[in-house]
């Protein structure tokens, strides 16, 4: 790989990294909005309004051609806004109420391997030994992590079909991701999928509920950290990261998100840390760095150099 493609790569994997960490604090600004009476739908709807109108005026002053696409290819946005986007943030918030946090969060994660099964199948990527070993350490890292391992008890059916879903339409967007960047851009594919999850979110939501809690300056900063560094910034990043990734990589590296989310929450939120979420932190991180440097594991003396999608 000569230093170009190298350099590329290493930034592509640094944007899907950094999307996952601000993934990861969306956590606190929920905690935030939550103690200001707002609901879940109330607190999707900011998240994507928020967004979606902080990237169109930055579009609208720095290049408008950014917000023109073709009507033919609405179906495009349709996938990453309400099929993704929207689904996700009612799936997992579904699937918290009906099981734990826990439970859903390791749910959430089945992303990876969504990801990786519907690339093999659409995109006709190859299922290699660096995705099957990343794939074996991110999932256990995850469960071990959430504490889902310790968990007793059943769970209802639809709580767990929830959790499934959330981790399908998590795997969509890099999907539909992938499709929308042969003919868009990064900044005008994530202003489309705000929009639209944005108008699938007021059917959840109660403007009346939100235009009562915004009273205060601390509820418009938590409100605009919410769009802007859970949103705005992280899908523009793990969108650009996409076009250097392979979509199997990108799903994994983005499993730092909870990673991080426990470190914050540990920090910011004062809760309790165990062995297992150290573990599992552990586990996520080795996934990340050898989906990212996986090659430099293997014997290149012997002339075996193994498919990888980030060196294409």
């Amino acid at each position: 790989m000569d230093e170009r493609k190298q350099t590329g790569r290493t930034a592509a994997v640094g944007c899907v990294a950094a999307s996952a960490a601000l993934w990861g604090s969306l956590g606190v600004f929920f905690h935030l909005l939550s103690a200001y009476g707002l609901a879940r739908g109330d607190i999707v709807l900011l998240r994507t309004g928020t967004a979606a109108a902080g990237l169109f005026l930055f579009l609208l002053l720095t290049d408008r051609r950014k917000l023109r696409i073709r009507l033919r290819d609405i179906w495009m946005f349709f996938g990453t806004g309400i099929l993704s986007f929207f689904l996700l943030n009612y799936c997992y918030l579904s699937a918290i109420e009906r099981t734990s946090m826990s439970v859903a969060a390791v749910l959430l994660y089945t992303a990876p391997a969504f990801v990786v099964l519907l690339s093999a199948l659409l995109f006709r990527e190859r299922l290699t030994k660096i995705k099957v070993a990343a794939l074996f350490l991110t999932l256990p890292g995850c469960a071990v992590m959430s504490g889902v391992l310790g968990a007793s008890g059943g769970y209802p059916p639809a709580g767990i079909l929830f959790g499934l879903g959330s981790g399908l339409s998590y795997a969509l967007y890099t999907i539909f991701g992938r499709l929308a960047l042969r003919r868009y851009g990064s900044m005008t594919i994530a202003f489309y999928t705000f929009l639209f999850a944005a108008a699938a979110s007021v059917l959840i939501s109660s403007p009346a509920r939100i235009t009562a809690a915004l009273q205060t300056p601390g509820s418009w900063a938590a409100a605009a950290g919410l769009g802007i560094l859970t949103a705005l910034l992280p899908y523009v990043l793990y969108t650009k990261g996409l076009t250097g990734t392979g979509n199997g990589e990108a799903s994994i590296i983005a499993t730092l998100e909870p990673a991080v989310a426990m470190l914050l929450s540990v920090l910011i939120l004062r809760e309790p840390v165990n062995w297992e979420k150290l573990l599992g932190l552990c586990l996520i991180l080795s996934a990340v760095a050898l989906i990212g440097y996986g090659q430099l594991l293997f014997d290149r003396g012997k002339g075996e150099r193994l498919p990888h999608s980030l060196s294409t």
